[in-house]
């Protein structure tokens, strides 16, 4: 129904419509929000088995599969210590100490052994002094890659405090200050090897 009433001749009901559209892809992972808007298509007859609903496509399933299995698509090279962090599972809180708490558990759970205790932080210091013994610890150049959703700007505020210590890359639409990907790049694993690479030699 919101999908029609994009395209309803009332400018009200329009407008209403995608503000409503707006606020569910905001709140809303991708996957779901992508499941909601471009539901399982149904046989129109009992001998008709499959029917690819409406969007999707070969490619859009390639791109959709790209995304969702980037961590496993990208190798860090030699001195280089990549973490990839889903947006979708970091809090939109705008607390210090909650996202604090959110990136280290997030950061944090892909590079220590899971038999050692995660470290306490409490604020944007704290992680910035974790970061650095991560990096003196494993000699590695340390890179953040947030994919499978849009930066808030507390996230990005927050990130800032961080640069000196740590690289980041974003896979998003959005413009960001940090290197930043399109999402549909059909060589977007490709671009972010080319990148590490490029860090590698700094």
């Amino acid at each position: 129904p919101l999908l029609l009433a994009l395209k309803d001749k009332k400018e009200g009901v329009r407008a209403r419509a995608a503000s409503a559209l707006w606020h569910i892809a905001k709140t809303t992972s991708y996957p779901r929000f992508y499941d909601a808007t471009f539901p399982q298509a149904t046989p129109i007859h009992p001998e008709v088995s499959e029917v690819s609903p409406v969007g999707s496509t070969p490619t859009t399933q390639q791109l959709n599969n790209q995304l969702f299995e980037l961590p496993n698509q990208i190798s860090s090279p030699q001195g280089i210590k990549l973490i990839c962090l889903n947006l979708t599972r970091l809090p939109s809180d705008t607390n210090a100490e909650k996202l604090s708490k959110g990136l280290s558990n997030q950061i944090f759970k892909q590079v220590i052994p899971p038999e050692q205790p995660l470290p306490k932080v409490q604020d944007e210091y704290d992680l910035q002094g974790e970061l650095i013994n991560l990096s003196r610890q494993t000699e590695s150049t340390l890179v953040l890659l947030f994919y499978n959703g849009q930066p808030s700007d507390e996230l990005i505020n927050f990130c800032n405090l961080l640069q000196d210590e740590i690289h980041m890359g974003w896979v998003t639409e959005q413009p960001t200050r940090f290197r930043s990907f399109t999402p549909d790049a059909p060589n977007l694993a490709e671009n972010i090897q080319s990148w590490l690479k490029e860090l590698q030699l700094t």
